[in-house]
């Protein structure tokens, strides 16, 4: 990942691995690692300061850091939860009286499907990021399944924006949906809001076929 703002340059290798333990014919427990390299990159010269000769602004950050991560992910075929950190080392880069701190993130989710009739099932969702120093974001998502071909659904992120989504199964294994989010917070007069086209694809190389769509 090769991340630029501003000053601002962040370059990451991280290799990610994982461990799914059978639990019964229909559940599972997996474990995930990943492991890699930081390299933070700020070039405050490149910035203009108020105040002339700032220490805090006279030498520039490049280092280079090794971080790790963890999480932990059950699922069943109509429900998941799951919790992660994808940064354990709160590193920090210095430089000269300049510290930078890479705070710890920590990301919970979960969802279940349930059937309300033979031809309609309702799906929610939820998503949980936190990070000191910072508030804490929540995004709830919901979705009426009708006959396991139409979904209609809408989002809300926590004092941030509400949105819309709907998608089609086409077969077994092509779904194609469309998704428009609008903000609620100070920064909806700078943004007409977000759309996104997603396809998904099933790759099933079993014989058998799918029985039913997949709901995660």
């Amino acid at each position: 990942m090769n991340d630029r703002i501003g000053p601002t340059k962040d370059l990451s290798v991280y290799g990610d691995f994982s461990y799914r333990l059978t639990l019964s014919e229909k559940s599972s427990l997996s474990f995930g690692l990943k492991g890699g390299i930081n390299n933070l990159n700020v070039n405050f010269d490149e910035l203009e300061g108020t105040e002339a000769n700032d220490a805090a602004f006279q030498q520039n950050v490049t280092q280079l850091k090794p971080n790790f991560g963890f999480g932990i992910y059950y699922r069943t075929p109509r429900a998941y939860v799951g919790i992660s950190t994808p940064k354990l080392l709160e590193n920090q880069f210095s430089s000269g009286v300049t510290h930078l701190l890479q705070n710890r993130h920590y990301f919970f989710i979960a969802g279940l499907v349930t059937d309300l009739s033979e031809s309609l099932a309702f799906k929610p969702t939820f998503l949980a990021k936190y990070a000191m120093n910072a508030p804490l974001s929540m995004d709830f998502t919901a979705n009426f399944i009708i006959n396991d071909k139409l979904w209609l659904g809408a989002m809300y992120r926590l004092q941030d924006a509400v949105g819309g989504i709907v998608q089609f199964q086409l077969s077994k294994q092509f779904r194609l949906g469309y998704a428009y989010d609008y903000t609620l917070s100070e920064l909806s007069g700078y943004t007409g809001g977000t759309h996104e086209v997603m396809l998904n694809y099933d790759f099933n190389f079993a014989k058998e076929g799918l029985v039913s769509p997949r709901y995660f």
